[in-house]
């Protein structure tokens, strides 16, 4: 069961990292836990609000469920969830005031109560903030549904596009309140910032009126302001994609100095482009040893001799380099490799990046380890695999491939649940 339930969570990370191919390179993955319920209370304590689920085992079950009907251009069909109002009598019982059935097709993320019980507000869809339909639903008296909006109802498309993602979600908010007297639901809407500098975020303030959902947009100048921040990302974000997309075409080239960021970025890149199994999504550890007169040089070889002889129990990547002390990274691996016996990394494959004068000494002091050796020549280029040319035939093609042998995997594990 336990090698099941990791396989399980390996194939979650996975089929996330994969998502991650496709979306803007600022998101990253994220993960839900299985909804619960929840009840959210008016202010002063006199309304409560409980929404009951749509009956989900986990989020493995919902994966595989969307995925599969996805597939094949369909909805995945589901009991919706439940929502129900009380009252708080004098006495401190619990009263009913509505039922009803939800938008959401799995449950509301948040919610708010007006403190005299006359509408209830719901944000976003588990599992997805701030995407499809029912980002903010407006229910009034009895339970009626007054307005469901989608956050491109509320701002234009490229101002959603602007605000800070994930692979599941759009963070759109920082906060929200119902103005009873004045029967208005108050939005701090976040304004778009350049895509690498979101530390410091303003909003603006949208109202939308309570009994028929008619939306308020800010004052003029804040929200031209904001609308201007939204193009200037806009255009940042076109920029940094074409970067992208240039750097995923072009030949790799190694690094002209000695970052260490660029280093790690450089051995993840060669090894994407140059590993046998790409289609199964491969990963590799990278290991950038400091020189060898670094205060942090012996530390640095201690990550790289865990790197070398880790016993995985499965076959694995690790790639090294030491941009600027070739010699450091030779010594290293002699003294590393004096402490290994013959055969016992042949689950291991090697990527190093090294001039051909070391890697020569590096091979001989490996090989009889049994472990696969990548030289990574610093000299030349590496040229892209054609399923990583971003809108190749080749790409489309391999991304099919990989949803299919992912789909596979998940319906067998699911089985053995």
């Amino acid at each position: 069961m336990r090698s099941s339930i990791l396989a399980v969570l390996s194939t979650i990370a996975v089929v996330l990292a994969t998502l991650s191919l496709i979306v803007p390179q600022e998101a990253c993955a994220d993960s839900w836990v299985p909804p619960e319920r929840q009840t959210t209370s008016s202010t002063n304590g006199k309304f409560r609000f409980t929404v009951e689920p749509s009956p989900l085992d986990s989020s493995l079950q919902y994966f595989e469920e969307k995925m599969r009907v996805e597939a094949d251009g369909r909805t995945v069909e589901r009991p919706k969830p439940i929502g129900y109002l009380e009252r708080k009598t004098e006495e401190g019982r619990w009263e009913p005031v509505w039922v009803r059935s939800l938008m959401n097709p799995v449950s509301p993320v948040t919610a708010l109560v007006a403190d005299n019980g006359s509408h209830v507000v719901t944000f976003d869809n588990w599992h997805s903030i701030g995407r499809g339909e029912n980002v903010i639903v407006i229910y009034g008296p009895e339970g009626k549904l007054i307005r469901s909006l989608t956050l491109t109802d509320v701002v234009p498309e490229n101002y959603v596009a602007g605000l800070s993602h994930s692979v599941s979600s759009t963070y759109w908010k920082s906060g929200a309140a119902i103005l009873v007297e004045e029967k208005i639901l108050e939005i701090d809407l976040l304004v778009p910032v350049h895509p690498r500098k979101r530390d410091k975020q303003e909003a603006v303030t949208f109202r939308i009126a309570l009994e028929d959902g008619t939306i308020t947009f800010p004052p003029t100048d804040e929200w031209e302001a904001a609308l201007c921040a939204a193009n200037n990302a806009e255009k940042e974000r076109e920029r940094i994609e074409q970067e992208r997309i240039a750097y995923l075409r072009d030949p790799l080239v190694a690094p002209a100095g000695c970052e260490m960021r660029d280093w790690h970025q450089y051995l993840r890149e060669a090894h994407l482009r140059l590993a046998p199994d790409y289609l199964d999504d491969p990963v590799t550890s990278t290991t950038v040893l400091f020189p060898s007169d670094h205060k942090r040089y012996e530390e640095s070889v201690g990550w790289l001799r865990d790197r070398m002889t880790e016993e995985s129990g499965y076959p694995r990547a690790a790639s090294f380099v030491a941009p600027c002390d070739p010699d450091g990274l030779l010594a290293a691996i002699r003294s590393i490799m004096r402490d290994v016996e013959p055969g016992t990394l042949s689950e291991a494959t090697f990527y190093i990046s090294s001039p051909e004068a070391q890697y020569a000494e590096i091979e001989r002091l490996i090989i009889p380890s049994g472990a696969t050796l990548v030289w990574l020549d610093p000299a030349k280029t590496i040229p892209q695999r054609p399923e990583r040319v971003p809108g190749s035939a080749e790409e489309k093609a391999a991304n099919e491939e990989r949803l299919k042998r992912m789909q596979a995997d998940i319906d067998l594990m699911m089985e053995d649940f």
